[in-house]
């Protein structure tokens, strides 16, 4: 798969996969020395079952033949990691979110993104993300300028900008995050989804009510009118959580017990909710009538 287009929409079949692992499975000590081989094989037994046995054997595999495996299949297996344990910090397990950026760390200490391997920008985001989550800001800012150049040129303004919005935001600097915004243009469309996000929740968090509302309708009709160009999964996604959007505000101006408590429970279930943490915590935030 071209894994630049993964927030685009395309169609691929994994029917192959269980036959690949039933093969291998049966021969498996014929392919213990060939790195590569048994890299590609926990791959695929990571993705099948994602879960912490098969990311732990993956991780083990990685560490231990880490000088053995060229630049560009360690790349993909801290990759891989990190996506892992980013979603595990999503669903709850903020031990993971500390993991996910010391992989990052340890891929720029290593070297695999360099001037002849640049950094994704949806990488570079995600370790701004991570980093400035877990509030360490001031690495978080030193990487934003150290690194911005091993980016694809044309993508070093905008995403350079959404990054340090980001950055801002986290640390409730609002102002100085709407102005970053300000310089972001749509590269490509998930600086739209991105930036339309962080300004909603900037909103929230200033009370800019009437601001707030227009830019969740704003989103949801740029979601309804992208169905050619937005992967279905992701039609999904970006829907299910304007929906929250819409939610949270009529909670934070109308509170209501029961549905604050309704709400609450949907998202503590659905691990995969983007901004899922925030959601809980603005949540928190809301008084409720006695």
């Amino acid at each position: 798969l071209n894994k630049s287009t993964t927030f685009y929409k395309y169609e691929f079949d994994t029917r192959f996969i269980d036959l690949i692992l039933w093969y291998m499975d049966e021969g498996i000590n014929e392919y213990t020395g060939d790195i590569c081989i048994m890299l590609y094989y926990y791959f695929t037994v990571f993705y099948r079952n994602y879960d912490e046995a098969s990311y732990l054997k993956l991780e083990e595999f990685t560490y231990n033949n880490f000088d053995k495996i060229d630049d560009p299949d360690k790349l993909n297996a801290i990759t891989h990691m990190v996506n892992y344990c980013r979603r595990q910090a999503i669903a709850g397990s903020k031990a993971y979110e500390a993991k996910a950026l010391g992989l990052f760390k340890f891929a720029l200490e290593k070297g695999l993104w360099n001037k002849n391997n640049k950094l994704r920008p949806s990488v570079y985001r995600a370790i701004v993300s991570t980093a400035a989550g877990l509030g360490e800001y001031e690495w978080c800012r030193d990487f934003i300028d150290a690194y911005q150049s091993l980016q694809p040129e044309e993508h070093i303004i905008s995403n350079n900008a959404l990054c340090t919005a980001r950055l801002l935001f986290e640390m409730k600097q609002y102002d100085e995050a709407i102005n970053a915004l300000s310089k972001v243009k749509q590269v490509d469309a998930t600086y739209k989804y991105e930036a339309d996000t962080l300004l909603i929740r900037i909103y929230y968090e200033q009370n800019q009510t009437e601001a707030y509302i227009d830019k969740v309708k704003a989103f949801k009709k740029w979601v309804g009118n992208n169905k050619k160009k937005l992967s279905s999964r992701y039609r999904v996604i970006f829907a299910e959580m304007a929906g929250y959007f819409e939610r949270l505000i009529k909670l934070k101006l109308e509170p209501d017990e029961y549905a604050v408590r309704r709400m609450r429970q949907e998202i503590e279930e659905n691990k995969e909710l983007v901004n899922r943490l925030w959601f809980l915590e603005k949540l928190d935030g809301i008084v409720t009538p006695l």
